[in-house]
């Protein structure tokens, strides 16, 4: 099964960021963009995963991430994967703690590769995936708007859980099944 791991986000932020890839579908670029209710923050994507292992996996995360405590992070900026005039991925940007954020996805990283799941080569760079470019199609366009965007200031989001996914891919685009859920400490 196809799995990940990921952190949820609130209604308000799905709320903003319905109205920012409205903004960006009116300049009619060939994007495929993410269903707003399936936008999330991946920690790790573990590909395809051996059923037997699952059990595994959720009782590694839920000791790591309960060493971790909750926070406040903010999205608020906007950008594209490889560059701005070569837009592959429109994403939204987290502003605030990215640091906690970083730890948790390298705690998380750790635990994984024991288990048999391929550490991640790139760097980690936390965001929120809003669409991908299929082609060139008035790709001007967007990247104009990209830059000339009015984003609302910082959003703010709490972090408290985390959760283990199974991504079901369909014509339609993926469907997420909760496997499991870890919540972090509260802070006191």
């Amino acid at each position: 099964m196809r799995c990940f791991i990921a952190i949820p986000l609130s209604d308000n932020i799905h709320k903003e960021l319905f109205k920012i890839q409205a903004q960006l579908k009116e300049v009619a670029a060939d994007v495929r963009w993410v269903k707003i209710e399936n936008v999330h923050l991946t920690l790790k994507f573990l590909g395809e995963v051996d059923e037997s292992k699952i059990k595994t996996i959720s009782e590694e995360l839920k000791k790591i991430v309960r060493e971790h405590t909750s926070f406040e992070s903010c999205i608020g900026k906007l950008g594209t994967f490889p560059t701005l005039l070569n837009p592959k991925v429109i994403w939204m940007g987290i502003r605030k703690n990215e640091d906690k954020i970083n730890k948790l996805q390298q705690a998380i990283e750790e635990i994984m590769e024991p288990l048999g799941l391929k550490k991640e080569i790139r760097a980690f760079s936390p965001h929120l995936t809003l669409g991908r470019v299929r082609s060139k199609k008035n790709i001007q366009k967007l990247t104009e708007k990209l830059k000339t965007l009015s984003l609302p200031h910082l959003i703010p989001f709490t972090v408290y859980e985390t959760i283990f996914f199974q991504s079901i891919l369909k014509p339609s685009g993926a469907e997420y099944t909760v496997l499991d859920k870890f919540s972090l400490k509260v802070e006191s």
